[in-house]
């Protein structure tokens, strides 16, 4: 089932007892952000739906994502664990289907142009102490346009308040190459934040696909049919026609027409500098939303958080799709673990060796093919790779670091929110980054012979487990 709009969704979350509103008066300024992530400490935290956010009269909800309850949800597959999603994730990806234009939808019912565009009436909180200020976009779908092929992107890039027309934008990753197109070109970079979007087209931004893939065809595939797009209102751009809210605008090519961003507390739990950065600033030309919308978003964080949930589900697919379009074999699965902030680590099961090096060209295509993931961590399919105990556990047993550990140099393209990269190899376009590989395999180490496992046989395993009573034990 393709839910038509989050809406839709929300109304699946509570009739499933998944969505909790809170009524009470709450505060934009961090109190909202110490609410979720109590929650997310908790472990299994509802969706939340704050509906009396001071100095608004529109609701925030936060929390759809937490979860692979709710992330399954979003699939509408069973079981709801990340294996399952994960491979859902895939066959989406390799099913593409192109969107569709209509001529009117909900996200233009409100249109506010000139002087009446006013970012602040909305409930956008300041998630942290030290955040730099209120930031309306932590689960905004940026859409830009390549100005050389016209294919669109659709990156979930921050966007701080900066004035009431003004957005500051961290736009990296694909649609950080598009800006720098245009910046050669010395013209500006339209874009429209999309927030509360329909959750197939969330599921699509959040996918890692190549350069040049259209999220929209993906966010089709995983919906199973086209996703319905209107043309905005002042740019060249179009967006959902079911969005909740459409942030419209251009980032000038002039750096000096930026403003200062930042800082603010990212995915992997440290703030991502400790003073303000120019950064891109989006000049808003139109913001059009539904009638009585709803602002959705999120506390990011030390996880597990909603970010690091999204990163391990769409990080993974995306490699896995990666590794399967590079036509590696032996490729079984792929995890990018929470506790490596749903990016910087990514775990790739073999099922079979077919060369020696076959780890080794895993470990290099992931390097090569995007900034993330900072350590690949290759093992064989009797470990299970989504228990991060069983991972360590390979490490630790069939890794002798001068033999299985290989390390790059520092000249690889990384992630400007990284927080070990040093201050100066940081900023955008000149992010670099060294990477680390991890054989925790047993095969073609000729000096090592790994005896068997110890494990019962099935027919004692299963005899236990029908005594299991018996014993006395619970099940």
């Amino acid at each position: 089932m393709a839910y038509k709009d989050l809406r839709t969704f929300m109304a699946e979350l509570e009739r499933e007892g998944m969505l909790h509103r809170v009524k009470a008066e709450v505060d934009w300024n961090v109190e909202i952000g110490a609410i979720t992530r109590e929650l997310f400490r908790r472990k299994k935290g509802p969706a939340t739906l704050f509906e009396n956010v001071k100095d608004s009269d529109i609701p925030l909800l936060t929390g759809t994502m937490f979860g692979a309850d709710k992330y399954a949800m979003m699939l509408d597959i069973e079981p709801r664990d990340p294996k399952t999603i994960i491979r859902r994730l895939v066959d989406g990806l390799g099913k593409t289907i192109a969107p569709v234009m209509v001529e009117s939808g909900p996200c233009q019912e409100n249109v506010l142009l000139g002087d009446d565009i006013d970012l602040n009436i909305f409930p956008a909180p300041q998630w942290h102490a030290k955040d730099g200020g209120r930031f309306i976009g932590t689960l905004g779908c940026v859409v830009t346009r390549d100005p050389d092929t016209g294919i669109r992107n659709i990156g979930i890039y921050r966007g701080q308040n900066l004035a009431s027309n003004k957005l500051g934008i961290n736009c990296e990753q694909h649609g950080g190459i598009h800006l720098r197109k245009n910046r050669d070109r010395n013209q500006p970079t339209p874009f429209a934040s999309c927030i509360g979007v329909p959750p197939s087209v969330m599921l699509g931004a959040i996918a890692k696909v190549p350069f040049g893939m259209d999220e929209y065809d993906v966010a089709g595939g995983l919906a199973g049919e086209p996703i319905p797009l209107v043309k905005c209102k002042t740019v060249d751009l179009e967006v959902p026609a079911d969005a909740e809210i459409v942030i419209e605008g251009y980032i000038p090519a002039d750096s000096a027409e930026w403003d200062m961003e930042g800082p603010f507390g990212e995915f992997h739990g440290h703030f991502n500098e400790a003073e303000a950065r120019k950064r891109p600033t989006g000049i808003i030309t139109a913001i059009t939303f539904r009638n009585s919308p709803v602002l959705q978003g999120c506390s990011p964080g030390v996880g597990p958080n909603e970010l690091t949930l999204c990163g391990q589900m769409g990080f993974a697919a995306g490699m896995w799709d990666s590794l399967i379009r590079a036509g590696i074999p032996g490729v079984e699965a792929v995890n990018v673990p929470e506790s490596g902030c749903g990016g910087f680590t990514a775990v790739v099961s073999l099922n079979r060796h077919f060369y020696r090096g076959n780890a080794q060209a895993v470990m290099n295509h992931l390097f090569s093919t995007g900034h993330f993931p900072k350590t690949v961590i290759v093992v064989d399919d009797d470990i299970d790779i989504y228990d991060d105990f069983m991972v360590q556990w390979a490490v630790n047993t069939r890794v002798q670091p001068h033999r299985d550990i290989y390390i790059t140099p520092a000249n690889t393209w990384g992630c400007p929110l990284d927080p070990s990269i040093a201050m100066k190899d940081r900023p955008m376009p000149r992010t670099v980054s060294s990477r680390m590989g991890i054989d925790a395999t047993k095969y073609f180490k000729e000096d090592t012979v790994f005896s068997d496992l110890v494990a019962d046989d099935e027919e004692t395993v299963n005899r236990v487990r029908a005594r299991w009573k018996e014993y006395g034990f619970a099940d």
